[in-house]
């Protein structure tokens, strides 16, 4: 039977920047029919890869939190993206306590490894269809500075709102001009890491792979790759001898299929 898989997730080695259009898979009709009904079951073939080590359940580039409105949530949300980012930094790094030691899938130092993995390893402006360039790397450090000179202006901001002087100091306004300068420098890791987090959250499976899960998906749920699709997926054990699908899965250097010689399993799906 020809179905439809509706889903977007980014693959460099492959273009496929919108994974949509006519195949055979049944993981795929799957997919589409779960977004208007639970069938009872589906069988399926797959190759389990791991399992969900650690996620950063914190999510607060979702939030919707403009400069102009809230300024209050706004400086919150400075320091939420800053401390998120430490998270994100320090579990890669306790996945690989030798900083000397390459990331497995692509041979590269664990720095590149990481800020490519936050965007998802593409550029924006391709869509899923090139790698990231070098170049983001350097972007990547003014992205991060950003959160706390935000911070510190929008903190300064709050303190002198309508109760106070209504005036900014000197210090603030360096950091205002400071400000701009690097949200213009760091504009284009910003806008390829927001292609594709919303509705994910980072993590790191037992085997140190570095990635992207749904929202929904947990510590301990398995990852695996379904007959013909190179597309990791997330799966959850149930309490009907089965599992249940909780969404696609972005693992950097892994976005190829699975590694040759891991077993076959058969599974129910629920």
């Amino acid at each position: 039977m020809t179905v439809t898989f509706l889903g977007v997730m980014p693959d460099p080695s492959v273009d496929r920047k919108i994974i949509s259009g006519s195949v055979n898979c049944p993981v795929r009709r799957y997919c589409q029919l779960c977004l208007l009904i639970r069938p009872q079951r589906i069988k399926l073939t797959c190759t389990i890869l791991d399992s969900v080590a650690e996620t950063i359940d914190d999510t607060p580039y979702i939030i919707s939190a403009p400069l102009t409105t809230e300024p209050r949530m706004t400086s919150q949300r400075w320091r939420r993206m800053k401390a998120w980012e430490h998270s994100c930094r320090a579990l890669a790094e306790r996945m690989y306590p030798s900083q000397q030691m390459p990331y497995p899938p692509t041979g590269e130092k664990l720095s590149e490894a990481y800020w490519r993995t936050l965007i998802f390893g593409t550029n924006s402006e391709q869509k899923g269809c090139d790698p990231a360039s070098p170049e983001l790397g350097q972007t990547y450090k003014t992205w991060v500075s950003a959160f706390s000179t935000s911070y510190d202006v929008t903190k300064s901001l709050e303190e002198q709102a309508p109760g106070g002087t209504g005036q900014l100091d000197l210090e603030a306004l360096y950091q205002s001009i400071r400000l701009v300068a690097q949200a213009e420098e760091s504009y284009p890791f910003e806008a390829a890491f927001r292609d594709y987090s919303g509705g994910r959250k980072f993590c790191a499976i037992k085997k140190g792979y570095l990635g992207w899960v749904s929202v929904a998906a947990r510590t301990g749920n398995t990852v695996c790759y379904f007959e013909a699709n190179p597309l990791p997926f997330v799966i959850r054990r149930c309490e009907m001898q089965g599992y249940r699908l909780i969404g696609d899965c972005y693992l950097y250097g892994m976005m190829r299929g699975p590694p040759r010689g891991l077993p076959m399993k058969k599974i129910v799906l629920f």
